[in-house]
């Protein structure tokens, strides 16, 4: 998905790095789906197409891509994926 992300611009120190976060919710006919988690926008059918040509299966397809302010942290700076997980229920 990263040739999809806008580029940096390495002369701005104010910028900031494009993050995205995938996590999976419950599905009553499929069993769990892939939630897509950005802070900057993605077209659907564009993730589709990058997922399509890297050669992954159809399941590995976001059920949904949702727009957030920023991607929930731990203290050390990783991805808080229990955070992510709860704004993505929350934002569906």
């Amino acid at each position: 998905l990263h040739v999809l992300l806008p580029k940096l611009d390495e002369d701005d120190d104010a910028a900031v790095a494009p993050e995205v976060a995938a996590v999976n919710l419950p599905d009553a006919a499929k069993g769990e789906k892939i939630i897509l988690l950005t802070t900057c926008p993605l077209e659907k059918a564009d993730v589709r197409n990058c997922i399509s040509e890297a050669g992954l299966p159809s399941v590995a397809n976001p059920a949904a891509i949702i727009k957030v302010a920023s991607i929930p942290k731990l203290g050390s700076g990783k991805t808080d994926f229990g955070g992510a997980k709860l704004l993505a229920s929350e934002s569906i």
